[in-house]
């Protein structure tokens, strides 16, 4: 399959082999090219644009989360564009990570039907991943979910 695919005089001009002789798209086989298609695609889509959209309603809604008197669990929120974190702790001012808050809280939201991802030193941070093709309104209803289970898990902490 590999040789009519590659020798195909139809499908030649648009395909090449890797060095295993996998049939590849030519494009892929240069760095500057594969480069250059993605940079037209962001352009033509505005991908910046919509990560930067992404992750303000992410942050300022962490923001907002931390800033809340009843939830003294939030010691940091960063991100650049739409890979945003929240951090995780004991208490704000020991400023203690919380990995076993972090762990109930993953299980909470899966429950709820929200996938999390933990990282860091100390398992205690939440790292927020959202597709770019994610609508406001999916970005919203994921915050949404993530605070009603962050709430319940920092009840079963408790």
């Amino acid at each position: 399959m590999r040789r009519r695919i590659h020798h195909s005089s139809e499908e030649a001009s648009r395909w090449a082999c890797d060095a295993e002789g996998w049939p590849t798209p030519k494009y892929h086989r240069h760095g500057a090219c594969n480069g250059a298609v993605y940079d037209r695609q962001a352009a033509e889509e505005d991908l910046c644009g919509r990560a930067n959209a992404i992750g303000k309603i992410i942050l300022d809604r962490c923001n907002e989360i931390k800033s809340r008197s009843n939830l003294n669990c939030v010691g940091d929120v960063r991100g650049l564009g739409a890979m945003c974190a929240i951090e995780l702790v004991k208490d704000v001012a020991s400023g203690e990570p919380a990995p076993q808050l972090t762990q109930t809280l993953m299980k909470v939201a899966n429950d709820n039907g929200l996938i999390l991802l933990s990282c860091g030193t100390y398992g205690n941070v939440i790292r927020f991943l959202v597709p770019l093709t994610a609508s406001d309104q999916i970005v919203r209803d994921g915050m949404d979910i993530f605070e009603t289970s962050l709430t319940e898990a920092v009840t079963r902490v408790a």
